[in-house]
């Protein structure tokens, strides 16, 4: 499970047996959100929070500010979606203290 994010207690991540569509998963405690990225010539034109079956969606607190590290993060998060799961590459959390805005 390689962790790319650690925001404000939200812990963001892919499963490393992940599908398509490009999509990662924001932890807080108990709470999960799945985020999936809409991408078109290669560009994420839009992203949709939906909530995990399994667990309580983020509350509305923490979803605002994973939609913050979202929006500012976006085309990282694909650079990264590629660089583990096609190119095979390892790839490191970054820890960020400080709100996004």
């Amino acid at each position: 499970m390689p962790r790319i994010y650690e925001y404000l207690g939200l812990i963001v991540f892919f499963w490393s047996n992940e599908h398509e569509p490009i999509h990662v998963h924001i932890e807080y405690g108990d709470y999960i959100a799945v985020v999936e990225f809409i991408i078109e010539n290669g560009k994420v034109v839009s992203f949709e929070f939906k909530k995990k079956r399994s667990a309580p969606m983020l509350p509305d607190a923490q979803l605002k500010k994973a939609k913050e590290l979202i929006e500012a993060k976006k085309d990282e998060i694909l650079k990264k979606w590629i660089d583990y799961f096609i190119l095979k590459k390892n790839i490191k959390p970054e820890r960020i203290t400080k709100r996004i805005k």
